[in-house]
């Protein structure tokens, strides 16, 4: 993965973020469960491509809010979840006793701030720390043609975001407060309406430049195409 902004560039800004990248790296316990079917579902979605995440749409909250409900391309791993969520019925998985309905993992997607998502509920313990998370959101970001965040997302959250801004398949802009990221690929024409209308919603947090970061090639594309 080719880092589309430096640890370097991050942290010498006061940027949301920021915080992830003087972070300690701890070694942490490796998650090993009981049941060879927990296991092969681990394995599975350690292995998975983004790619292999398909989206089906879900409820709708209101008219900006939207789920998206998580489904894979290869279906042995949906049979493998159903078993993972049956299985949390009468038992307890790596330590924790969950509520089997974690299992039906959707995302919500909320329109009318830059396509700001979230897990509906948090991934349990066993679908973590194998960048599970990092994948959903990365394939969401390429379908959706841009995501967003802000600092009010879990601590968990904020790491896949950190790893997301690297990633040199987005576009990014971070401030003190916020991130988005759009996929490279996505029509200029719309990206730049993007861009436009994401920074004259949030003006105010475009004024001390020690307090955004624009990446260096959606700079050059706003000053070729986007009049700026």
């Amino acid at each position: 993965m080719n880092e589309a902004i430096s640890k370097e560039r991050l942290s010498s800004k006061n940027l949301y973020l920021n915080k992830f990248t003087n972070k300690k790296q701890t070694k942490k316990k490796e998650i090993k469960p009981d049941d060879n079917s927990l296991i092969d579902l681990r394995n599975s979605l350690k292995i998975i491509d983004y790619t292999d995440i398909i989206f089906d749409l879900g409820d709708k909250w209101g008219p900006n809010e939207q789920f998206y409900n998580i489904g894979f391309k290869d279906k042995s791993i949906d049979v493998l979840l159903t078993y993972a969520k049956n299985y949390a019925v009468s038992h307890k998985i790596v330590g924790e006793k969950i509520n089997q309905n974690k299992f039906d993992i959707s995302v919500s997607v909320n329109k009318s701030e830059f396509n700001r998502v979230h897990f509906h509920k948090a991934l349990p313990k066993l679908l973590r720390g194998i960048g599970f998370g990092y994948k959903i959101y990365k394939s969401l970001g390429m379908e959706l043609g841009y995501i967003s965040s802000d600092n009010t997302a879990s601590m968990s959250a904020q790491s896949v975001w950190y790893h997301l801004v690297q990633d040199s398949n987005f576009n990014h802009i971070i401030s003190k407060n916020f991130v988005l990221i759009i996929n490279k690929n996505i029509p200029i024409d719309l990206k730049i309406n993007i861009v436009k209308s994401y920074m004259t919603e949030y003006s105010w947090l475009f004024e001390d430049d020690n307090e955004f970061d624009i990446d260096d090639e959606l700079v050059q594309e706003l000053e070729e195409y986007g009049n700026t």
